[in-house]
Order: structure tokens, then sequence, then C-alpha cells
């Protein structure tokens, strides 16, 4: 009775094993489960705005239109600069 019984729990963690899924499989590279906190994801507004790498400016580019004639593609867009006015 006893082997019988081990014999079950072995069974039955091996079935457990196989049918078990790795959630890191599913969870592409660099991206958490968990939520930041509010705080936090403030925080990460100002990272996600683009800046010019050679005056350390914002990079405001607002897309307005595509002209699309067949395979040609076309952009239209504004592009501007933050200005500071003089006190």
């Amino acid at each position: 009775m006893r082997i019988r019984l081990q014999f079950l729990f072995l069974a039955f963690c091996v079935v457990l094993q196989v049918a078990g899924q790795d959630i890191e499989a599913f969870v592409p590279q660099g991206y958490s489960l968990i939520p930041p906190a509010p705080e936090a994801a403030a925080l990460m507004g100002y990272v996600e705005t683009p800046v010019s790498p050679f005056t350390g400016q914002p990079a405001i580019n607002l897309p307005l239109y595509t002209l699309r004639q067949g395979a040609l593609e076309l952009p239209v867009s504004v592009k501007t600069q933050k200005m500071s006015l003089p006190n």
C-alpha cells in the first residue's frame, strides 16, 4: 500500500511539472507583471519625451497627414522647438 501511494504521489508530481506553464515564457524580456507605483509612473512620462541630442531641447513632432501614391508615402508633419520668452 505504501509503495502504491509513493508511486501515485510521484506520478502526480510529474503530471504537475509537465502540465505547468512557465510564466517567463509568455512575458516579454524587460517587462514586469507588477505595475509601477503611481509616483514612478508619473516620472516615466518625462522619460518618454524625445530630446534633441544636439541642443537638449524637446523634439516636438506633430504628424498631420500621410500622402500615399502607389508604393510611395510622404509623411506631412510639423516640427517645432520649445522657445522660452524673456522676462
